[in-house]
């Protein structure tokens, strides 16, 4: 629970400027008072169960609904001249304009303790919107959390928004690009919609930048009697599709004549063909072959 400081300039009498005005309804165990009365200093705890007799300055009873709650004093100094020449002492304390839940300042000039005009606030919607309040470390984690909960966000998840002032939390699959075309929102982005944004003219060439990135298989070939052919087991490439990409197969030797086709035979998968029209017999070595797919 917070507690609550007080500044007076007086101990006793009853007055409002009073440690004793204080009601006792109001204070709270562990409550503290700064009092400067007189060139003296003093600090108070509050204790509420004390019920000690009162003894000024020692133990100050509240005049109002005290039952068992007494100031107990911590700390008397008296101010003396070499002390209050010093720039870092107290004389006095400024209690105009401080309201509960303030925060005080010291200030070296004058040497007061006086009101900052800033306010401890503990909302967490932080609807004041004021250069005068000063949340809590909750407040903040309060207001944050009602913004995108933590939770949203799983494993490769991106914070975007689609309107003003409405963030969410994305999650981006594999193989997704995640973008904006013209006139559109940010979404994941469709093989044609990348390609279209990657289109650039430089000088007088056109570069597309439709080639996926190439792709690498081991194959031994059988020995090919003119007239024989032979086509390879299906390759895995990620991105390709019937209908949409040319593929070329690069040999990593010389193949003497023989001719090579490649195509895609499935959804990210390839194929390639080779085929001996050499009139001879010829033996490829088994090697490491490079497919290169290009949108057409």
């Amino acid at each position: 629970m917070s507690k609550t400081a007080y500044c007076r300039t007086a101990l006793t009498g009853g007055t409002a400027d009073s440690l004793d005005a204080i009601d006792g309804s109001l204070l709270l165990d562990g409550d503290f008072a700064f009092v400067l009365a007189s060139g003296t200093f003093y600090m108070y705890l509050l204790d509420d169960d004390s019920a000690a007799a009162e003894s000024s300055p020692s133990v100050i009873s509240p005049d109002n609904n005290a039952g068992d709650k007494r100031w107990i004093n911590q700390i008397v100094y008296t101010l003396s001249t070499a002390y209050v020449a010093k720039t870092t002492n107290i004389t006095s304390l400024n209690e105009t304009g401080i309201a509960d839940g303030e925060i005080a300042v010291f200030n070296l000039t004058s040497k007061d303790i006086r009101t900052s005009n800033v306010l401890i606030s503990t909302d967490g919607t932080l609807a004041g919107n004021a250069d005068t309040n000063a949340p809590t470390e909750k407040a903040v984690k309060t207001y944050a959390d009602t913004k995108v909960a933590k939770a949203l966000f799983d494993a490769n998840t991106i914070l975007a928004a689609t309107s003003d002032d409405t963030p969410a939390a994305v999650t981006v699959g594999e193989q997704t690009m995640v973008g904006r075309i013209t006139g559109g929102a940010i979404a994941a982005l469709t093989p044609a919609q990348i390609l279209a944004g990657f289109v650039y003219e430089r000088g007088n060439v056109i570069e597309d930048l439709s080639y996926l990135p190439p792709v690498t298989a081991t194959w031994d070939p059988g020995n090919l009697v003119d007239g024989a052919g032979e086509t390879s087991a299906a390759i895995a490439y990620p991105g390709v599709a019937l209908g949409l990409f040319a593929v070329e197969a690069i040999a990593p030797y010389d193949l003497q004549g023989i001719t090579c086709n490649a195509w895609v035979d499935a959804a990210n998968s390839v194929k390639a063909r080779l085929q001996n029209e050499t009139a001879g017999t010829i033996d490829l070595a088994s090697g490491t072959w490079a497919f290169q797919a290009r949108r057409i």
